[in-house]
């Protein structure tokens, strides 16, 4: 039996105990206890705790987590769809209808605190109800009894006013703001914003297309050009359908990183904690960039340790750019224009001549102003 855990957060709803949802459409769900927001983690189902599950026991939800600040947190993001005479939910990419064995539902049923809900869990005649524990702004999530406040959740639409979904920068770049996002819902970017996606790349450079009218759609890695450093200005409308993905795109994504700290502070090695990291990927500075700064220009560069957990592995719902070839090198990103002034540059070590980064050519090392240029095939940095 798979995904027995996720059974208890994605799966079908009766539409009796949830009849109050006006339409389709986006949701959080918060705990009254904690105040923390449910986030989808992870889309694996442990050993460890299956078999207690299916015996109607307390155990730990590793595919939840639950955070205070879920602002600029895609997997907070939960659609909620009607499906006949039950409901679908959707985040990260996973449908329940698809992930759920047969006969595992979760019920929404009325709780214990007026406009709130518990989450009871069932399969195969047992029901367990979700929790919430721990302390600070993160916790974890665990099954058991009802419960008056960490057991209660309520269920918040999406209202561009009191939930909404910002992007936060985490890059600023000439005076402009940059990250990068890999979410499972498409979104339309709000005033002063742009996306791009990567077209092409060669030895040192990266093409940068502007993705059509500020719509990116569900799935696709992108990069975001923030109106201000303030998530607050950088408020996205969730879509529900789109056109098809960007055609052509290079960059890829991850939804999840379930790293876990060993007792020594580590990453955590035993056979849950592998099991969990399934999806998780490890960073290759040889075959893989991600987007970053050289001299005052965008690019896609090694990842810095500060940006890898562990000083490993990629965060959860960002894009980074896999390399077709072995390269220590950065490659500077370029609209299309002075991108194919580069490209027609031969990118190897029999290259000669001085280039900047238009693709024009210099006639000596003695007009170089600071700047970043390409100096007989090889990136050279003007001080």
């Amino acid at each position: 039996m798979k995904r027995i855990i996720i059974s208890l957060i994605a799966s079908v709803i009766t539409i009796q105990s949830f009849a109050q949802l006006a339409a389709d459409g986006f949701y959080r769900i918060q705990n009254v206890g904690t105040g923390r927001y449910l986030s989808i983690a992870n889309n694996r189902v442990d050993n460890t705790n299956k078999n207690a599950l299916k015996s109607g026991n307390q155990g730990n939800i590793y595919s939840l987590a639950t955070y205070s600040n879920v602002t600029s947190d895609p997997g907070s993001i939960i659609y909620i769809r009607k499906n006949g005479s039950s409901y679908d939910l959707i985040s990260q990419g996973m449908n329940t209808s698809s992930l759920l064995p047969s006969g595992a539902s979760l019920a929404f049923e009325n709780g214990n605190i007026k406009g709130a809900y518990n989450l009871a869990g069932k399969y195969s005649g047992f029901k367990l109800y979700l929790t919430d524990v721990g302390s600070g702004s993160e916790g974890n999530c665990k099954t058991g009894r009802r419960n008056e406040d960490i057991g209660n959740w309520y269920i918040n639409p999406i209202d561009q006013t009191y939930e909404f979904f910002a992007i936060t920068p985490d890059l600023a770049v000439g005076g402009k703001y940059y990250t990068t996002i890999f979410a499972g819902f498409a979104f339309k970017l709000g005033e002063g914003m742009k996306a791009y996606y990567v077209s092409d790349y060669s030895k040192n450079a990266a093409q940068m297309d502007e993705i059509a009218d500020g719509i990116v759609p569900a799935g696709t890695p992108a990069i975001i050009e923030c109106s201000s450093e303030n998530p607050n200005d950088n408020i996205v409308t969730l879509l529900t359908s789109t056109s098809s993905k960007v055609s052509g795109n290079q960059l890829q994504g991850l939804y999840f990183n379930y790293v876990r700290k060993s007792a020594k502070g580590g990453v955590a090695t035993t056979d849950l904690a592998k099991q969990l990291m399934e999806g998780t990927i490890k960073f290759n500075a040889r075959s893989m960039k991600v987007l970053g700064e050289i001299d005052g220009k965008l690019a896609f560069i090694n990842a810095p340790d500060d940006y890898l957990q562990f000083g490993e592995y990629l965060p959860a719902n960002k894009a980074y750019l896999p390399i077709a070839f072995q390269t220590d090198d950065v490659l500077f990103l370029l609209d299309k224009d002075d991108y194919a002034g580069i490209k027609d540059i031969r990118m190897d070590e029999k290259a000669t001549g001085i280039y900047n980064l238009k693709g024009q050519k210099i006639q000596s090392k003695d007009q170089l102003q600071q700047g970043v240029y390409i100096v007989n095939g090889k990136k050279f940095i003007k001080k």
